[in-house]
């Protein structure tokens, strides 16, 4: 067996080659989730930031730090599917949560089972100014969070058009809600794709179907008979042609229509 030894200039010019050839390929950690002073970077096709308009307290930061250690567990596991199966950037679910500087790396690379240091960090160390600044732009959350701000364009990012944003609001989701909430938005979001506004308004049609339908199941196992009188069938939507509404909304209430909406980027922030 023979053993070729580089020399120091041959190996310096291996090691760059090995560096630059690498596959452009995200980690499977949460190195590029955290962004500091609202410096959005990175370019995926669709785009999710962890929003609070206040800090959370009391109930609320019990609920809050729940949610954000299921939501980091989604998040990780989402990132090392996509990087086992080899997805450039460009196809990916981004994830963004606006922090007062960058953690320590063992908040980037949490154990598998345990997520909920990373959580309290996040809590503790929370940009609250950025996430006001962005959500400024949308009047109609005027809740606690946390919200879930969904689009194909990063949300500081210029364009000729008001665009579409999908707002999910677990503000006041129970813990148990919260992770089928979370569980359905990750299975419809995380496929490989080029996202534009079709694919975000057949996403808020899928997602509002599917807590509609739950709310109902749970409502019949509760009142049977009186369910049976009042659910309607859901009528499908071209999001093609038009924004989406529910038809069934007419017979039944659904909880989550102001939970979960499509709304438009404002140009500009409100003037203050």
């Amino acid at each position: 067996m023979k053993l070729f030894i580089l020399a120091p200039p041959q190996l310096i010019i291996t090691l760059l080659l090995l560096f630059t050839l690498r596959p452009v390929f995200a980690n499977s950690d949460l190195t590029e989730l955290f962004i500091s002073d609202c410096n959005i970077t990175g370019n995926y096709s669709f785009y999710s930031y962890l929003l609070f308009s206040q800090q959370p307290v009391l109930n609320h930061h019990t609920r809050a730090l729940a949610q954000v250690e299921y939501l980091l567990r989604k998040i990780h596991k989402l990132k090392q599917r996509y990087t086992k199966n080899k997805i450039a950037p460009q196809q990916q679910h981004g994830f963004y949560i606006p922090v007062s500087f960058l953690p320590q790396s063992w908040v980037m690379q949490p154990t598998e089972d345990d997520y909920h240091p990373a959580a309290r960090w996040i809590l503790h160390n929370y940009d609250y100014q950025c996430s006001q600044k962005l959500l400024a732009e949308f009047p109609r959350l005027k809740h606690r969070g946390p919200y879930l701000l969904s689009s194909y364009r990063k949300l500081r990012q210029k364009t000729p058009w008001r665009l579409p944003v999908l707002t999910q609001d677990l503000s006041t989701t129970t813990l148990n809600e919260s992770v089928f909430w979370l569980d359905g938005f990750f299975k419809k979001s995380w496929q490989p794709r080029h996202w534009g506004t079709t694919d975000i308004l057949q996403l808020y049609e899928q997602m509002l179907t599917l807590l509609f339908q739950k709310h109902s199941q749970q409502k019949a196992a509760s009142n049977p008979a009186a369910m049976s009188m009042h659910v309607a069938p859901v009528t499908p939507i071209d999001a093609k042609t038009h924004y989406p509404v529910n038809n069934h909304l007419t017979t039944v209430i659904n909880p989550y229509r102001e939970k979960l909406t499509i709304q438009l980027k404002r140009k500009r922030p409100i003037a203050k």
